[in-house]
């Protein structure tokens, strides 16, 4: 259903509409019942700005979720399945040309933060359906990111994930569409012009069921190892165990050759942010201010550390956190504390 007006007003829009019909041979994205083109059509980002008045719009100041409260945080190539019942919030953020897809089913929130750059879509996409049967009524699809940059990047990854979805056995009913020309803004023109994303992250409320822009304060543990995934080649993961509710880091195999492990080393030492951006980025105009940090990071960890067996000196075997107080009494507030050390 449309936002109302003190939805506009708030940025913040409740995520439990309408259930639809299901029908097993008839694939396609809803919106308000409707299917937005013929099942056996391609869907596309124009197929979506036709029925964007149709849509929920976010708005207002992103919502910075807090490092003390209970949340998960999804990074490039990165997905989670959380039950509704956990509490807390769950989502992703620097979504330029990727796309954050939210799928809610009477279960969980899944979430995935697409970038197109790994040849196992289906398998990657399909962590944002898994435990979702195909007979499941009024399944919501929310889509954020993918901005209309001018080397079109972003418009490629948003039709590849509404297609998707769209030729899944599940029928989605498409409630919000932050995507493509819906989400771009054109900068100053002493900046250019060029345009840039109006959201690149959100999150949901799991005890409000409630969808709105995000950032996070903190986005989990073991974050810079993490963020080595896309850059190692790194395969698809999802980080969290909805059965036993802890957030799960999956190391993987990697090596880097000497010529790699120089260039890496060379770009994290001798550019500076907007050329080291330049270099690693599909959208360097539009990366947040922290960006080029991470980035840099990541780049001198994996010079120093250029195999699996350097990164992951205790092995690939997955690395298991729970959301707890600190051990032995000690002050401070909760967070993703290691399982070896907390136990149940």
């Amino acid at each position: 259903k449309k936002a109302t007006a003190a939805q506009h007003a708030t940025g913040v829009i409740k995520i439990d509409g309408p259930h639809q019909p299901h029908s097993l041979h008839w694939m396609t994205i809803l919106v308000n019942g409707k299917e937005i083109v013929a099942h056996n059509a391609e869907c596309g980002p124009d197929d979506v700005i036709a029925v964007a008045e149709q849509l929920n719009v976010l708005d207002g100041d992103p919502f910075e979720v807090p490092a003390d409260a209970h949340s998960v945080c999804v990074l490039q190539s990165e997905s989670c399945s959380v039950p509704w019942g956990c509490g807390g919030y769950v989502g992703s953020q620097d979504a330029t040309t990727c796309v954050i897809a939210f799928v809610l089913s009477r279960a969980s929130v899944n979430v995935v933060h697409f970038d197109d750059g790994n040849s196992e879509v289906h398998s990657y996409l399909g962590s944002s359906v898994e435990g979702i049967e195909a007979t499941e009524e009024g399944v919501q699809l929310h889509l954020v990111g993918s901005y209309d940059d001018e080397g079109g990047v972003g418009r490629q990854i948003l039709r590849n994930i509404l297609n998707y979805y769209h030729r899944h056995p599940v029928r989605f009913n498409l409630g919000t569409a932050m995507v493509g020309s819906l989400n771009t803004r054109r900068e100053s023109p002493g900046h250019g012009g060029v345009r840039l994303p109006i959201y690149s992250g959100a999150c949901v409320d799991l005890a409000t069921r409630q969808l709105k822009p995000a950032t996070f304060a903190d986005r989990g543990p073991w974050l810079l190892q993490r963020q080595c995934r896309c850059m190692t080649g790194g395969p698809p993961s999802s980080v969290f165990d909805p059965a036993t509710r802890r957030f799960v880091v999956r190391p993987w195999a990697f090596g880097l050759d000497a010529r790699t492990k120089q260039q890496f080393l060379r770009l994290s030492r001798e550019r500076d942010d907007a050329r080291l951006l330049h270099a690693t980025s599909t959208s360097p105009m539009a990366e947040g201010p922290h960006v080029a940090g991470d980035v840099r990071r990541a780049l001198k960890l994996l010079a120093a550390c250029p195999s699996s067996e350097a990164l992951f000196p205790t092995g690939l075997a997955p690395q298991q956190f729970v959301w707890a107080a600190p051990p032995h009494a000690a002050a401070g507030p909760p967070a993703w504390r290691p399982y070896e050390v907390c136990g149940d």
